[in-house]
């Protein structure tokens, strides 16, 4: 999930970033993308800890 974000963002940028958008890249529904994060403001995170 965070590898999806992470894709949309380099591709369109960060503010394109949310839930519905990367649960729409993923072919899912968003709310089941809270079984990956704990919320939304996880994803910046994951994508930063993903870089380093």
């Amino acid at each position: 999930m965070i590898e999806a974000a992470a894709a949309l963002a380099d591709e369109r940028g960060v503010t394109v970033v949310s839930m519905r958008n990367v649960a729409e890249r993923l072919g899912v529904e968003a709310m089941s993308l809270y079984h990956h994060v704990v919320n939304k403001d996880a994803i910046p995170d994951g994508i930063a800890d993903r870089r380093l």
